[in-house]
């Protein structure tokens, strides 16, 4: 989201808030500096957002009440990039873990 250039109002808010007294032309000059400095985070912000990956489009449905009783779930979908793996559907749920005394 781009930042809003300051306005006069602004610049002299700013200037007030740390007890400066500044003229017309000293807030006129400080807005010229800060639309210059806030260009650069256009920029920066264009960039990102032209880096960003397209989110894959993905089917969805609403739960069922039998399916979401408590009402948690707005919708469902299935992700799924694999056929195998430990979240792939079918596989098995057991889990084994080691215990290792903690040392002190």
């Amino acid at each position: 989201m781009p930042v809003a250039p300051l306005s006069d109002d602004d610049g002299a808010g700013i200037g007030a808030a740390y007890n400066l007294h500044l003229t017309r032309q000293d807030i006129t000059s400080f807005r010229a500096l800060a639309e210059a400095m806030l260009t650069s985070c256009d920029e920066v912000e264009r960039r990102f957002a032209a880096s960003l990956p397209v989110p894959p489009s993905r089917s969805w449905q609403r739960p069922s009440p039998a399916e979401n009783p408590l009402g948690a779930w707005y919708v469902t979908t299935q992700i799924r990039t694999r056929d195998d793996g430990p979240l792939a559907a079918g596989a098995s749920r057991s889990r084994t873990t080691s215990r290792r005394p903690v040392s002190r």
